[in-house]
């Protein structure tokens, strides 16, 4: 990715690491796998059973690095891009010596499932744990009768040193 001096993003390239999305993506441009030599990687799973869905995305571990091969394109300032951009992209990363190095680049590559996702937003920090408490509060607690107790309650307690303003037992 490539930002400019003002923080702002310019230019960069997205590789898809999601099977499904490969699919769907190249089934929207109207563009064939083979046209772009993207290969299949699960021929054998196909071979055995016929409705099995071609998958794209590769991750080799070889001895000196990760080779990750799969579909992408260029991004920029714009919104719609030409067919023609989408192409196979490989990417050699360098293994390191260093385990925790070697782990996070493989947890990057890899792919997630939803609740690898919401793990990571909320380890590091995509979202905050008060975004989060909010949310959850708002789909699980706000306008159950816990919620309606707990105001009343709240209420009482706030009028408890105004004597002409006592929360009686039918109001809201």
């Amino acid at each position: 990715m490539c930002y400019s001096a003002d923080a702002r993003f310019e230019k960069g390239i997205i590789i898809y690491k999601d099977d499904e999305v490969i699919r769907d993506t190249l089934k929207e441009a109207n563009v064939k796998a083979s046209d772009i030599n993207l290969d299949i990687v699960n021929l054998k799973e196909i071979d055995n059973d016929a409705n099995a869905p071609p998958k794209y995305f590769s991750f080799d571990s070889q001895p000196l690095d990760y080779l990750i091969t799969s579909l992408g394109h260029e991004v920029g300032l714009k919104t719609e891009y030409p067919n023609s951009s989408l192409i196979k992209y490989q990417i050699k990363i360098l293994k390191s010596r260093n385990k925790v190095v070697k782990k996070r680049v493989r947890r990057a590559v890899d792919q997630h499932s939803l609740l690898d996702l919401l793990h990571d937003a909320i380890r590091l920090g995509v979202i905050s744990h008060a975004e989060m408490t909010a949310q959850l509060l708002g789909n699980f607690y706000i306008g159950t009768a816990t919620d309606d107790a707990m105001r009343k309650y709240l209420d009482t307690l706030g009028s408890a040193s105004r004597p002409d303003d006592i929360a009686l037992s039918n109001e809201a």
